[in-house]
């Protein structure tokens, strides 16, 4: 069963139709793979020119956006955050030297783990971009052992609030303070036709407030949730000022979500985490460090295992590998029956279901010859990655040892090395609800990358700051619905829909549950269902059900996509 939109076209435009060199894919099948098979996805509107009745690689095509970004867009967010970083600069030391609050700020107190704090960091950006406010955030908030310096490099102001200096963080204590809390989703109950409170101000609010300092509690994702504000939208362009960071912003990344909907909203999402989120160079080194090793040791493997390796080589086109997130405690509390005694390396059926879906993502243009593909494991505990070898096989598996935890800096330093690498393999396989999966696909540097020039892919072992914000493809995750928890799958429908399509790979022949209607059913008592994202970014609770509930409501900003998710037709 294949659920399709029948007015979708099959291909492009004949004029970008170039064969793939065989430099690096001699093990192609023999239906040459066309350029535009692969460009597609990294376009803007690219649903309209997926073929996904006939081309038996369209989970692959969906799963990586193989060309990056454009040059301009990396440009304009790349000067838009220059311009805000040095604003907030000139208003901070304004302050300070006055002795006075001029300026107006935002205050994030976040909570949960790092990737929470990451995620609800970047919307308070947008939001302090929007409003012209410098956003500072409390990032060791609860006690807990995060700081930004020495993960990421310095973005151009003081972002952490306990390191400004002693002056302002007195003038803030002591200023007028409007707090709000920013929740994970709406109180409002589904069938309710109302959407209020806080929520209803992120989607409809203009954000019009003169208060010296907004507070802000919160570890959800809403930066979702607030780029789809058309009146926020509307009065940052009603200011008129072309030159300024927060109109560009808005008329450059915001206009495109109200136009291209759930597929424009990566450029937004990604771009912005790219530049926030750099990595300081010793953590940079280490990731390319482990992927070269990994890669490595993946040669070795094919090669033990009799592949033809005649299409690889070792440093100009290894073969492919498929990266893991396991997020263990989720795994042992949707699979009871099948992790006896609450043993995570028991869950055999979980963790093959991981892998099942990391294959349905791979490019069929790869030929192992039946041999199952290498996979590194980004795993929350040491007992998960000892399941990993036990279950997968020793000589098949890589992961860096798990030697500390997320309770001290150090810890936290080699989650963030794990949480870049493991999404920048050949496919990336997260864990459903899991923040640090979201934040590690939006954070991906797959390194094969499809050069325009050669009309062939390379294989980057590192990457320059411009190609890294640039030209770096995207790996949008993958993950299994891994349980027959009734209340789970109903919970995890909730949290993904008007994100993502719905594979049975178990189905013959494979189905595609694509587009997203009323009469959206797999069968996922009895198969194993895989949710392939349409986009890297962020999840919210029940979005596009609140959003088609908002006393504001505008399909061309709050629909997801109606060739995508035609269920979320307003009735």
């Amino acid at each position: 069963l294949i659920l399709v939109a029948q007015h979708t076209q099959a291909g492009t435009s004949s004029s970008n139709n170039h064969a793939h060199s065989n430099r690096h894919h001699q093990n192609q099948t023999t239906h040459d793979r066309e350029r535009t098979d692969y460009d597609i996805t990294s376009s803007t509107a690219y649903m309209h020119s997926l073929d996904f009745i006939h081309d038996d690689n369209f989970i692959h095509l969906l799963h990586r956006r193989s060309m990056g970004f454009s040059a301009q867009e990396h440009e304009t967010m790349q000067q838009i955050m220059h311009d805000y970083a040095q604003f907030a600069h000139d208003m901070i030391t304004n302050d300070v030297e006055h002795g006075e609050l001029q300026g107006r700020y935002i205050i994030l107190t976040p909570a949960a783990q790092m990737c929470n704090r990451m995620r609800a960091f970047m919307g308070t950006v947008l939001l302090a971009i929007l409003t012209r406010r410098t956003v500072f955030i409390d990032i060791g908030a609860d006690g807990y052992a995060a700081r930004f310096h020495g993960l990421f490099i310095d973005p151009g102001w003081q972002w952490e609030l306990h390191s400004i200096p002693s002056t302002l963080q007195h003038l803030l204590r002591n200023a007028e303070k409007k707090k709000l809390t920013f929740p994970y989703e709406s109180d409002s109950a589904p069938t309710q036709r109302k959407v209020h409170g806080v929520v209803a101000d992120q989607v409809c609010g203009e954000w019009i407030d003169d208060t010296p300092v907004w507070s802000i509690d919160s570890h959800a994702a809403f930066l979702p949730v607030m780029a789809r504000n058309y009146n926020l939208h509307k009065s940052v362009l009603e200011r008129g000022d072309a030159e300024q960071f927060d109109y560009r912003f808005a008329s450059y990344f915001m206009d495109r979500i109200g136009s291209d909907g759930q597929e424009y909203i990566e450029q937004l999402e990604v771009l912005l985490a790219r530049v926030l989120f750099q990595l300081e160079p010793q953590l940079q080194s280490a990731v390319d460090t482990l992927i070269h090793d990994t890669y490595s040791k993946a040669f070795a493997y094919y090669e033990h295992q009799g592949v033809d390796m005649t299409a690889f080589d070792v440093v100009l086109n290894p073969p492919p590998v498929i990266g893991i997130h396991i997020r263990s405690e989720y795994v042992l509390l949707m699979n009871p029956s099948e992790c006896r005694g609450n043993r995570i390396e028991r869950c055999v059926k979980p963790y093959e279901w991981f892998e099942a879906c990391g294959v349905a993502a791979m490019d069929h243009a790869w030929n192992l010859n039946g041999v199952p593909p290498y996979l590194f494991i980004a795993a929350d505990t040491k007992q998960a990655q000892n399941a990993a070898a036990e279950i997968f096989g020793e000589q098949r598996i890589y992961f860096r040892p798990f030697d500390k935890t997320g309770g001290s800096f150090e810890g936290i330093q080699e989650a963030i090395i794990d949480l870049v690498s493991v999404s920048s393999m050949d496919v990336f396989v997260g864990t459903p609800h899991s923040s640090y999966s979201e934040m590690s696909s939006i954070l991906s540097q797959p390194r094969r990358v499809y050069d325009t020039q050669l009309e062939a892919y390379e294989f980057k072992w590192q990457f320059t700051a411009i190609e890294h914000l640039h030209r770096v493809p995207l790996n949008r995750m993958i993950v299994p619905v891994m349980t027959t928890v009734g209340w789970e799958i109903a919970k995890l429908n909730t949290y993904t829909t008007g994100r993502v399509i719905d594979i049975d790979i178990d189905d013959t022949p494979r189905a595609i549950f694509l587009p997203q209607t009323k009469d959206h059913k797999p069968d996922y008592q009895h198969h194993r269902v895989c949710k392939q994202s349409v986009t890297a970014g962020m999840g919210w609770m029940g979005m596009f059900e609140m959003l088609r509930n908002v006393a504001c409501y505008r399909e061309e900003w709050h629909h997801p996509g109606k060739l995508w998710f035609p269920a979320f037709d307003r009735a």
